[in-house]
């Protein structure tokens, strides 16, 4: 698994682990607050600012996250794309972000259904 230049796991993975679908899917604001942690390096922690401000602004919150993967790990994503990914298929985006943050070994967490961290090193 190439750790650099690429995604991880493929944007429609998304049903490849239930439960971290439901829990994005289901309450996207929280997970997006635990994406935001999880980058500044604080695995499975819930930060209720950015939980506010991912309900009031989704769409900005996945672009802001979405763009700062891509960054933070050099993948090869032109920010159009990332606009693309995180406006027409945001919830596939934020499920692909979570399993990137996860092999990067920086587990966002989960809320109600994803209890501990999926193995994504076979999935491409």
């Amino acid at each position: 698994l190439k750790m650099s230049g690429q995604w991880g796991t493929t944007t429609f993975a998304c049903l490849t682990d239930k439960p971290q679908c439901l829990d994005t899917c289901l309450c996207f604001p929280c997970q997006a607050s635990r994406q935001v942690r999880a980058l500044e390096g604080a695995s499975n922690e819930l930060d209720p600012k950015w939980c506010v401000i991912a309900a009031l602004c989704g769409v900005c919150t996945s672009f802001y996250i979405r763009s700062n993967v891509v960054k933070k790990y050099q993948i090869e994503e032109t920010p159009l794309m990332v606009g693309v990914f995180s406006v027409c298929l945001a919830p596939c985006s934020s499920c692909q972000v979570h399993r990137e943050l996860t092999l990067r070994n920086s587990w966002p967490g989960g809320m109600i259904f994803h209890k501990q961290p999926g193995d994504y090193t076979q999935m491409k």
